[in-house]
């Protein structure tokens, strides 16, 4: 799950749905059926009572199986909670906090920021420290996700629990007899995946609204 742009009186709710026992990285099946989800928002994580109705929204097979969907008619610099139901399943519960009035005064913000997420070399254990902050937002300056796998910058081997990126065009990068950069939109869908599986980013995620700003990736 993931929340992100937070407004006043709004947010963008984020998520993906699965099926029981699939490979979560797997190329899309177009085939396959597209899913109908409820949406649930709280006003604490313990959804005794929802502040709403249920959201029906379709998770369609054309677009993965993902949900992006823009949640209107909140309530300034408030914290809530939402989670996803498909059938039997239930996605983990989320949580964000709008953004103040516009012409509120506020003494002060809190938020982290973090950028230059590479799969491979940068240091991914910090996220676990940010996931325990007591933060109104995160911002990331950009490069959530690098387009090149094997490249010569991503052989410092510093995130070790992470397995090798397979690109699934494997398509060469100029001038390049080994790196591998994405280019289809098949591709894309595998690099943020892949990213996405990370447990600590998925936390992250989880806990706070994210505001990004575009980077060149």
């Amino acid at each position: 799950v993931m929340a992100a742009d937070p407004k006043p009186d709004s947010i963008i709710l984020w998520t993906r749905v699965i099926g029981s026992g699939n490979d979560t990285i797997a190329q899309v099946n177009v085939a396959s059926p597209d899913v109908m989800v409820q949406l649930e928002l709280a006003a604490s994580s313990a959804f005794d009572e929802l502040l709403m109705a249920p959201i029906v929204i379709s998770a369609q097979a054309k677009y993965d199986n993902t949900i992006r969907h823009k949640l209107m008619g909140l309530s300034s610099a408030t914290t809530y909670y939402y989670r996803f139901r498909a059938g039997t399943g239930l996605s983990r519960v989320g949580r964000f906090k709008t953004a103040p009035a516009a012409n509120a005064a506020v003494d002060a913000l809190n938020f982290a920021f973090i950028a230059c997420q590479d799969w491979s070399v940068n240091h991914w254990v910090g996220m676990s420290a940010l996931a325990k902050q007591n933060l109104d937002f995160l911002v990331h300056l950009g490069d959530y996700i690098y387009e090149a796998a094997g490249d010569s910058y991503q052989t410092e081997k510093v995130e070790t629990t992470h397995d090798a990126l397979k690109i699934p065009s494997q398509t060469l990068k100029p001038n390049s007899t080994s790196a591998k950069i994405a280019v289809t939109v098949e591709d894309y869908r595998y690099l943020y995946k892949k990213y996405r599986s990370d447990l600590r980013l998925q936390e992250l995620h989880a806990r706070y609204a994210l505001i990004a700003i575009w980077d060149d990736h």
